[in-house]
């Protein structure tokens, strides 16, 4: 697969299709909605990945690409299910913030004014009702909580790695930071007590079928190892 730069110059949402012209040979390329990872808009600026199909190129995924004042990119993971629904229209402002391309790593949360959004992330305690269960894309299991109202939140929070020419948006949601899952490769104790606290309200997020557990499931570091109705879940090496 060849990966590419563009521009969107033609998108119709009615009848499922779109037209995008590459900055590298001038070439205007047809696509399917589908293909569109995240909030995608006319003109908007976009890396998309070709593949040769039956002897015709065939543009299989595309992501914005935000730029900065700075010049620094930043551009979705292909895994856009980490990017949280209501958070995109709000990177703008949160890229404006980062001015160096020098950390490995950013985790951090952005304070705004008023209200973005709801976190369906809270604080747990005895009497409510907890169960466990895999979320699609993940490779361990997520404490969840039943009956449970989100509440309103004005922090937002986004993970970036840095990659030779850019950011990767690893992950972004409504809410302060919370801590890597158990089940992380870079969760560490404090991580796990974070979780036997906290829990996420169940209905926002698909999970796995039949992965649902009253015990929970963590061992500190170590992803789940199932294949569940023929849904095999591991982790997406190919994350860029």
């Amino acid at each position: 697969m060849q990966e590419h730069i563009g521009r969107i110059i033609h998108l119709d949402r009615d009848n499922k299709f779109g037209l995008l012209k590459s900055e590298i040979d001038s070439d205007n390329y047809y696509f399917k909605t589908i293909v569109l990872h995240g909030d995608i808009q006319l003109n908007d600026r976009v890396t998309f990945t070709i593949r040769n199909k039956d002897e015709k190129q065939v543009i299989t995924i595309i992501r914005r690409i935000y730029q900065n004042k700075y010049g620094m990119i930043f551009i979705p993971r292909v895994n856009s299910s980490h990017i949280h629904k209501g958070v995109e229209p709000y990177f703008p402002y949160i890229f404006e913030q980062i001015t160096k391309f020098d950390e490995e790593k950013i985790v951090m949360a952005f304070e705004f004014p008023s209200i973005v959004g709801k976190t369906t992330c809270v604080t747990t305690n005895e009497n409510d009702e907890i169960f466990y269960a895999i979320r699609v894309g993940r490779s361990g299991h997520t404490r969840f909580v039943l009956n449970r109202e989100p509440f309103n939140c004005n922090f937002i929070t986004v993970v970036l790695l840095r990659v030779p020419t850019h950011y990767l948006i690893m992950s972004s949601y409504i809410g302060n930071v919370a801590k890597p899952e158990p089940w992380d490769e870079h969760a560490s104790p404090d991580d796990l007590e974070f979780w036997k606290e906290h829990a996420l309200i169940f209905g926002e997020e698909k999970i796995i079928d039949d992965s649902q557990s009253k015990t929970c499931p963590w061992v500190l570091n170590m992803p789940a190892i199932c294949k569940i109705n023929g849904h095999e879940n591991k982790r997406i090496n190919e994350i860029y």
